[in-house]
């Protein structure tokens, strides 16, 4: 049994022992079989309190329920579709409900057989402690929000999305294209989307705003009659819209959300939310199933 978990990376296994164990089975010509560890795995979730049968999706931001946006709440669609026809039981892991902190919510999910984590992307920008322990889990985030990049992460190629959208928009004739982000949404993105608008010669269309939530009418207006945008692409529309009905038609640009939006007849960049959850969960249980635990030497990002 020792030789087994420490062939998988078990965390129950000592380093100096998986060490001795590993040394040993590179000497002996030990090469595991991928079907039968496939059978074992799945032998192992099958029963056991301490078995692979349990996935979690954690948001670690400090949020109010209910106030989670669409492209949050579509990852997690995804995400749980892919575990459950997978064979896995999902528990959603919501800092903001559970009321602890970080390492004590690693503890409880632990204990509750939690193998595998899914990062759910922040309200804001979060930085996580080194001293966290990654031992016990596979680990897989679904933002560039959370930092330093320890573990591996899928996210949308929103670089190559803008570049497509902005080309597609100055095809079609448009010339006068705004921006406009929330001052901490560039961060979030890892600048793909500012990275994308600065080298099609339209950095200085971008206006930024602290919070889509306080949007100051009186600036967005003047700067709306004064800059005179045919189209504005934003990841918030629904608080943007009400605002530009107040303009004069002949004033009034288009808008294009960047994000998931309720409101109709407006196009979208289709950041398509539910299968980055769903490759996510794709690549987690790989790791499960080949025992990457902890964090990888070389963290890799999938778009």
């Amino acid at each position: 049994m020792t030789v087994s978990l420490a062939l998988r990376n078990s965390p129950r296994v000592s380093a100096k022992t998986k060490e001795k164990v590993r040394k040993m089975a590179e000497k002996m010509g030990y090469r595991p079989d991928p079907e039968v560890a496939r059978l074992m795995s799945r032998l192992r979730q099958a029963g056991g309190r301490r078995s692979n049968a349990m996935i979690a999706l954690a948001d670690l931001s400090v949020r109010e329920p209910g106030t989670e946006d669409g492209y949050f709440r579509q990852i997690m669609q995804g995400a749980q579709e892919r575990a459950e026809a997978l064979g896995f039981r999902v528990l959603q892991a919501m800092l903001g409900e559970m009321k602890c902190s970080v390492p004590r919510l690693f503890n409880i999910l632990y204990n509750r057989g939690v193998n595998g984590i899914l990062l759910l992307p922040p309200k804001l920008p979060l930085t996580l402690s080194l001293e966290l322990d990654w031992s016990k889990f596979a680990v897989v985030s679904t933002t560039y929000a959370i930092s330093p990049h320890l573990v591996n992460r899928v996210v949308p190629h929103q670089f190559v999305d803008m570049s497509r959208v902005l080309r597609r928009l100055k095809g079609a004739g448009f010339t006068r294209i705004g921006i406009f982000f929330e001052t901490d949404f560039e961060e979030r993105t890892m600048y793909q989307f500012t990275a994308a608008i600065t080298l099609l010669g339209l950095a200085d269309w971008i206006y930024r705003t602290p919070s889509r939530h306080s949007l100051n009418e009186l600036e967005i207006r003047d700067w709306i009659v004064g800059r005179r945008p045919e189209i504005i692409l934003t990841p918030f529309v629904e608080q943007l819209h009400p605002l530009l009905g107040k303009l004069p038609e002949a004033t009034r640009p288009k808008l294009y959300s960047l994000g998931v939006s309720e409101l109709e007849k407006i196009p979208c960049l289709d950041q398509r939310p539910r299968a980055i959850g769903a490759y996510g969960i794709n690549l987690l249980v790989g790791m499960i199933h080949n025992s990457e635990f902890g964090l990888p030497e070389l963290p890799a990002t999938t778009m």
